[in-house]
């Protein structure tokens, strides 16, 4: 786990020194390696570029074929050149003959090359999304393998980013760099027709490709430099968007709307300044590079017309396959160039990747237990690895049928403690044991299915109140739901409403009041079943009333099954079998409502605290 740590801590300074000449190259040779290990695998990548190749091919000879007819057409060719003697022309070859010979091919294998470029878009389209969604469930689940510690120095800004924007971005890189390379091949088979043609005609157009090269160049590297803050500044708007409308509530009510605003709209506009930087420089190459080929045009029919005497069919012929050539240079340029721009995307994917796949949570043992009946902890230390010690020498016991509670001050370690016994966190020195086995020889799943969890701000879902009770189950048992619902006190509020467990509790529960919503993840963890149910602060932003309730619902669901409450409002404790006070990351006091509150104890010192 301080691997991850270190990992994640080191992210912005291994993500800067990537920026530079040989990070580009380096990551144009990673997209191509993630693009086989993306799904989309090596069979359709050739199949790609094989159509691309017989699409060029087909294209290419059918402009070709024209030749002999315009030759004839025009009457101007004493030599029937290599396409003519194909199709029979020369000398007492039948004008019209030739003519329709001509047509004819030119339409098969115009038909033909139509029917290549048909698949190659649609084959270009399921690699595009195939890579796409890879990359989001690569992330994805990842992220829902590490641990819990290293999971903490995660932003959710750069996860939300990270899976919806960054995989979409890195798939169209990738697929740009298959077109490049596509294109490539089509270029290469235009230029063998066109030597076929004329080679004079042919180095004078690759004369000019080479010009058109170098303003590429140019303008990809300034490119890329602005698309590179271009994906920091996403990294910056999608951390201010979650927070801003992930705390709304305050933001809205404490008059910070404004200031919220402000931050959002220079980052706005930051984005949409650097969005221009990064794409204009296209425009301009494209500006050259199509001003350039009228004055190639010219020039080319100057010299070939007047210079040097060729056959109008075959001039025009070539010039037709240069026409057809510059939307391929066109689309070798323009898919380096796009490519390029978003190798920051990519390298933001690929960094927040690594950091999630570097230490996975430890899948745990094999043993499965009949029925959780009882954990310990003995002599159990803990301390984060920025932090000094959490936790000394802890040892508790968790039973079937009893409460324990967990109270302190803030920062006492009651939480944290909490996260040790279900398995969130690994102790540092000592063991926890479940039914007197190891928990490291516990299989992890079976363990976390008998967990019941409340927190303080418990997660609701948007749908019903039936969706959100019977969460991860496929056939959910309405009456099951129902019972869970009176034993944590929801049923009457849930019932008198029209739709029953029909009804839609709105984004994050937002149509349900603070108790109605703790009191219906209360039910929720009953669904499961739990062993062992935990409380975490789940009453601290209740009224009295609420807290009431879901007190009351825990000193009758404790029968069957341990309850481990957490909290720092003592005078709800009267449920508890054992009341745990921790203080400096030690157990203080340990024993009964009656044993702690009938001595000067610090837990009594507690109570009469916040009586008072």
């Amino acid at each position: 786990m301080s691997t991850a740590t270190r990992t994640t801590r080191t992210f912005t300074a291994r993500w800067l020194s990537s920026r530079g000449r040989s990070g580009r190259e380096r990551t144009l040779r990673q997209m191509i390696a993630d693009y086989r290990d993306a799904g989309a695998g090596s069979g359709r990548k050739i199949a790609l570029v094989l159509l691309l190749a017989v699409n060029g091919l087909l294209e290419g000879l059918a402009l070709a074929a024209l030749i002999p007819a315009l030759n004839a057409g025009f009457a101007s060719s004493t030599d029937p050149g290599l396409f003519g003697r194909l199709l029979g022309a020369g000398a007492g070859a039948n004008r019209d003959t030739v003519i329709l010979r001509s047509i004819v091919l030119f339409a098969v294998l115009g038909v033909g090359s139509a029917l290549a470029t048909f698949l190659v878009g649609r084959l270009t389209i399921r690699i595009r999304y195939q890579i796409e969604a890879d990359l989001r469930r690569k992330m994805t689940r990842a992220l829902l393998d590490m641990p819990w510690l290293p999971f903490l120095e995660m932003r959710l800004g750069d996860i939300t980013k990270t899976v919806l924007l960054d995989g979409s971005q890195a798939a169209i890189g990738v697929v740009s760099l298959l077109q490049a390379v596509g294109a490539t091949v089509v270029t290469g088979v235009f230029l063998v027709v066109a030597l076929a043609i004329s080679v004079p005609m042919t180095l004078f157009t690759l004369a000019f490709g080479a010009v058109a090269v170098l303003a590429y160049k140019r303008a990809s590297a300034r490119a890329s430099a602005h698309s590179a803050e271009l994906s920091s500044v996403t990294d910056e708007l999608s951390r201010e968007t979650t927070e801003v409308f992930g705390g709304f509530k305050y933001v809205r009510a404490t008059g910070l709307s404004e200031e919220a605003w402000s931050r959002t709209a220079a980052l706005v506009e930051k984005f949409r300044d650097k969005s221009v930087r990064s794409m204009i420089p296209s425009t301009v190459v494209r500006f050259l590079y199509e001003g350039s080929g009228i004055l190639f045009v010219g020039g080319f029919l100057a010299i070939s017309l007047v210079a040097a005497s060729a056959e109008i069919g075959t001039s025009l012929v070539f010039l037709a396959v240069f026409y057809r050539l510059a939307p391929r240079l066109t689309l070798v340029n323009d898919s380096l160039y796009l490519a390029r721009i978003l190798q920051p995307w990519y390298e933001s994917w690929r960094e927040v990747y690594r950091v999630a796949s570097a230490v996975k949570d430890e899948p745990g043992g094999a043993r499965r237990l009949p029925r959780f009946a009882c954990m310990s902890a003995r002599d159990v230390d803990f301390a984060y690895p920025t932090t000094g010690p959490i936790l000394s020498g802890i040892d508790l016991e968790l039973r079937k049928g009893t409460c324990t509670a967990i109270v302190g001050e803030s920062g006492s370690g009651k939480t944290t403690l909490m996260d040790l016994l279900v398995g969130l966190l690994d102790p540092l020195n000592g063991e926890v044991t479940v039914d007197g086995v190891v928990f490291a020889e516990v299989d992890r799943a079976w363990w976390r299915s008998q967990l019941g969890l409340v927190m303080q701000e418990s997660t609701m879902f948007s749908g019903t109140v039936g969706e959100n009770v019977a969460i991860g189950d496929r056939q959910p048992d309405r009456d099951r739901i129902l019972r869970c619902l009176r034993m944590a006190a929801a049923a009457d509020f849930v019932l008198a409403t029209p739709d029953g467990l029909d009804s839609h509790i709105g984004e994050r529960g937002s149509k349900l009041s603070g108790g109605q919503r703790q009191r219906l993840a209360l039910a929720r963890a009953l669904y499961r079943d739990p062993g062992l149910l935990c409380l975490d602060e789940a009453t601290a932003a209740l009224d009295a009333d609420s807290e009431a309730l879901i007190m009351q619902a825990v000193s009758e669901i404790k029968r069957d099954r341990a309850v481990l409450l957490v909290t720092h409002r003592a005078h709800t404790l009267s449920v508890a079998d054992q009341i745990v006070v921790l203080e400096g990351g030690r157990i203080a006091e340990l024993g009964s409502w009656e044993e702690l509150t009938s001595a000067p104890t610090r837990f009594r010192r507690i109570l009469e605290s916040q009586s008072a």
